[in-house]
């Protein structure tokens, strides 16, 4: 079984959600058996430095991958289902704004605080955020994963609709 895990955070000013992608997909790979691969998108075998104010990556690697993430939320479908070509389950995240058709998707919402707290995020994060379930359509069969930490559900009455698909 092939997993790739949308790990774009890593290459992102960020913080909880990097730390979090950065160790979980070291400690998938530890525990992979025979046989079992996860992959890393955009490109990610090595993370580098865990560092929460740039890119794990130096910038002349960054750039590349960032502009893959820009071309596959641009092209649509056959972008990704291009990059991950060859994965049996591609774990999402709001910087990909599209499902793939090819390959069955999870995502994870890690965290509302872009909704509670938006002066302490990017517009770009805050924008992303908002339009995560644009596009995200998927086939029978496949599953979204949604799990929000206990202080932002004390905090937050969601008002859109979230969907289970199974």
């Amino acid at each position: 079984m092939r997993v790739t895990v949308d790990a774009t955070s890593a290459l992102l000013r960020s913080a909880g959600i990097k730390a979090y992608t950065y160790y979980w997909v070291q400690s998938l790979r530890k525990l992979a058996r025979p046989g079992e691969e996860i992959r890393a998108f955009p490109y990610l075998k090595d993370f580098g430095r865990l560092e929460h104010e740039a890119s794990t990556l130096s910038k002349s690697s960054t750039l590349p991958r960032l502009a893959l993430l820009y071309g596959v939320n641009i092209g649509g479908p056959v972008v990704l289902d291009a990059v991950l070509r060859g994965s049996d389950i591609f774990h999402g995240s709001n910087q990909v704004r599209l499902a793939p058709r090819r390959t069955r998707l999870t995502a994870t919402v890690h965290d509302l605080t872009c909704f509670l707290m938006p002066e302490l995020h990017t517009s770009a994060n805050v924008r992303a955020d908002t339009r995560v379930d644009e596009g995200r359509e998927t086939r029978r069969g496949q599953a979204t994963t949604e799990i929000f930490s206990t202080r932002s559900i004390q905090n937050v009455v969601l008002t859109r609709p979230t969907y289970h698909y199974f």
